[in-house]
């Protein structure tokens, strides 16, 4: 066990993977910054937003579409003094019901302006509050509004007892982090599902006769705001856009430490350097206003910098005045002010009404109850001969692995080594005892690539002569527990003979363990190594292989030591450190032999079967794509 900072040579260990992650982006920042100030014509601007177009649908995996019917249901309605509610159900993929509520203006003189409202991350979705109100004061004042219940949410909970509805997986992000993670591994992202029940509902507006096609809008708050971004950049059907509380800029989240939800966050986006802003340049120039609150989670100043990017978009298309922020002083909300700057901006921009005579009351709300379409309140209850979305997705899995042998070993090294910057090692040695039990005891670290250190803990006979055999340990949490009776136990045994046992820190681990981010659950979906994870992959990495990477060199570092026998070094590793010890097992090819804790025999077995443990199936312990090329029995192979 290791001193607190290292003993004091590096107090800064704690914070480096967080840093790294910083540091790449802010890389990636400065020239997207200046990328975009060469955007000064409409041809520069046509030819930016297909690239970012084009990269954002192959990020996600594409849209998903087999050519279903809407088969459009209406379950009831509930009438008012200016408008009606009708409850909908339409099928977005086969067997995928979605459940809506359309509000209709009555005595419409003609087709009208429509909305297409997609919901935030609330129990009740279409039927909070908040999103209620701002459906029927759009209504009232002559819009179309279908506001909808994204998977998850309201009564589209996927993860559930399809008899008695209690919860397996609990509702909204942990069941969208818990499905998106078999999307990650998949090369997927779980939005995908998201935009195709989004572009569902404007297949659906656009199938009504109250409806003028030519004028549909969209809105949405937090995740509807991330939602709406999505169809703005995806489908190109949309006239007029108000995304509120989402909008800020990548390297401000990041810095926040902020927490990540599966469908806001894309594979590689940030070396490509697309940002929030992109999803507004793909707009312009359309109708936008940009709604937020000034005292957000999403950082006001990364809103701010999206705008100014937006305006100068729209100023080179000569549509400056298209582009407006609406911000009011409040905390993540869809407040009054913000429904009422929503429903002046779609009067405008839709409906070319005089704002002065716009109704701008709430109406009173109706209850959760009232608004459900499903007799039972869930549509896997309703229809429990369908698939749940996970089931769905799982079954994406391909049977064969793509890659194997020679060719995998290649692909598992380009992972590994990924574009890392091989520095000379130059380890420093500042513990070198023997203790009680007449085991002779070295603490040391190393930087394994520029400002990432990793640490180990070596135990030995006391005396010994030669070259000896060294088993490299990678446990959960590192050296932290090397003073823990059960831990030396177990390592016991592979000093016994003459051997020597490295208990090895790869970044985040142990002495170099990550300080925690944010209040959540360290190993939890929101908590530190959630986080992390998803910082990597949006960096176009893997925080498995990063760890990969940093267990190869702590094994090139011991075949250069005199006192161990290059070729007899072996690896163990446990739990959440078993997937990265294979990785660098594969990826070198000359270990003498390893042993793999708790590492799941094939990762599309344990998915297959639909609910995982999430304990040893997690984001830090996954590649992105990995099962769309390989799983774990192909790279036991070339152990």
């Amino acid at each position: 066990m290791f001193g607190p900072g290292l003993y004091g040579y590096w107090q800064s260990a704690g914070y480096q993977l967080f840093n790294l992650e910083i540091k790449t982006t802010e890389k990636y920042i400065a020239e997207e910054s200046e990328e975009k100030k060469l955007l000064d014509s409409p041809e520069k601007v046509k030819l930016h937003a297909e690239r970012m177009r084009n990269f954002f649908l192959d990020a996600i995996g594409q849209v998903p579409d087999d050519g279903s019917e809407l088969n459009p249901q209406i379950t009831g309605t509930i009438r008012r003094e200016k408008y009606r509610i009708e409850k909908v159900i339409f099928q977005s993929l086969e067997d995928n019901p979605v459940t809506a509520n359309l509000y209709v203006p009555e005595k419409l003189a003609g087709p009208a302006p429509a909305v297409l409202h997609c919901c935030g991350h609330s129990r009740e979705a279409k039927s909070a509050e908040i999103y209620h109100k701002q459906s029927m004061m759009l209504a009232k004042n002559g819009f179309v509004v279908l506001n909808f219940d994204p998977p998850g949410q309201g009564e589209r909970v996927q993860l559930i007892d399809r008899k008695s509805g209690a919860q397996i997986v609990q509702w909204g992000t942990t069941e969208h982090s818990y499905i998106g993670l078999v999307c990650e591994m998949l090369g997927q992202n779980i939005c995908r599902y998201f935009i195709r029940d989004a572009m569902r509902g404007i297949d659906y507006l656009r199938s009504r006769e109250e409806v003028d096609n030519s004028r549909i809008g969209i809105t949405g708050t937090s995740g509807g705001g991330t939602q709406s971004c999505y169809m703005m950049i995806a489908d190109q059907r949309i006239a007029a856009a108000a995304p509120s509380c989402y909008v800020t800029d990548r390297l401000s989240y990041m810095k926040a430490f902020q927490a990540h939800d599966a469908e806001q966050n894309i594979f590689g986006h940030i070396p490509v350097k697309f940002n929030y802003s992109d999803f507004l340049i793909a707009f312009a120039p359309k109708p936008l206003l940009l709604v937020g609150v000034k005292y957000d989670f999403f950082p006001i100043e990364g809103l701010l910098k999206s705008y100014e990017v937006a305006k100068n978009i729209y100023g080179v298309l000569g549509a400056e005045n298209q582009c407006n922020l609406a911000l009011d002083e409040n905390t993540h909300n869809l407040t009054f002010v913000n429904r009422v700057a929503i429903t002046k901006f779609f009067a405008e921009s839709l409906a070319g009404t005089d704002t002065q005579s716009l109704d701008l009351r709430d109406d009173e709300p109706l209850s959760p109850d009232e608004l459900r379409c499903t007799s039972s309140g869930e549509v896997m209850m309703d229809f429990p001969e369908k698939p749940n979305l996970l089931e769905r997705v799982v079954s994406d899995i391909p049977e064969k692995s793509r890659l194997t042998g020679e060719a995998l070993r290649a692909r598992v090294r380009e992972l590994v080594l990924h574009d890392r910057e091989q520095i000379t090692i130059r380890p420093r040695i500042i513990i070198n005892e023997v203790d009680q039990k007449n085991l002779r005891t070295e603490k040391l670290f190393f930087f394994s690539e520029p400002d990432i250190l990793v640490a180990g803990e070596i135990f030995r006979p006391a005396i010994s002569t030669g070259r000896i055999p060294l088993t490299i340990a990678l446990l959960p949490e590192g050296t932290s527990t090397t003073r823990d009776e059960l831990t030396m136990t177990m390592l016991a045994k592979y000093w016994t003979g003459g051997g020597a046992v490295l208990v090895a820190d790869p970044r985040g681990i142990g002495s170099v363990k990550a300080h925690a981010a944010n209040p959540n659950v360290y190993n939890d979906i929101y908590g530190t190594q959630f986080t992390l994870s998803y910082n990597a992959w949006m960096l176009g990495d893997n925080l498995v292989c990063m760890r990969a990477y940093d267990i190869l060199r702590t094994i090139e570092l011991m075949r250069t030591r005199d006192d161990i026998d290059p070729e007899r070094i072996s690896l163990v590793a446990k739990d959440d450190q078993a997937l990265p010890a294979l990785l660098a097992a594969a990826a070198d090819g000359k270990l003498a032999s390893a042993e793999f804790e708790n590492l799941p025999e094939s990762y599309s077995s344990a998915i297959r079967k639909i609910y995982y443990d999430r304990k040893i199936i997690n984001e830090w312990t996954t590649i992105h794509g990995m099962l769309a090329e390989f799983d774990i029995p192909d790279l036991i192979k070339l152990v």
